[in-house]
């Protein structure tokens, strides 16, 4: 399942606070409320923290060796193999095999790259 972020409701919490009190005075519809309020703030500033972790996660950083590309990460490691003798010649090798041919070296590291990045949105659960 897909979660969409919306954008956080901007409101002053005194205020709010004030509005469930003339409300609904001190009640426990108001503890309620009020309690409702903290748990979507809090969620809020949760989801947003793991969304801009994501946005803010580094590209690959690729190191030439034997045979082509390497880029070390702590979860895997990836390859792109270059092979001078046919047309594809930039092979992106993943972790989990499946092979991708690429005509240039950018639409592989960019290739390497949105994989990596999907394969963490993944693991956290975004």
């Amino acid at each position: 399942m897909n979660r969409v972020n919306k954008p956080t409701e901007t409101f002053n919490v005194k205020r709010r606070c004030e509005e469930i009190h003339a409300q609904y005075g001190t009640s426990e519809m108001a503890n309620y409320r009020l309690q409702q309020m903290c748990d979507k703030i809090a969620q809020d500033a949760f989801v947003e923290g793991m969304q801009s972790m994501i946005d803010n996660i580094p590209d690959l950083e690729w190191e030439e060796c034997v045979g082509g590309y390497i880029a070390e990460t702590d979860i895997f490691n990836y390859y792109i193999d270059v092979n001078e003798n046919v047309k594809e010649k930039y092979t992106l090798e993943f972790p989990t095999g499946n092979p991708i041919y690429f005509l240039n070296i950018d639409e592989a590291k960019q290739a390497a790259n949105k994989y990596y990045k999907g394969k963490l949105k993944k693991a956290l659960g975004l």
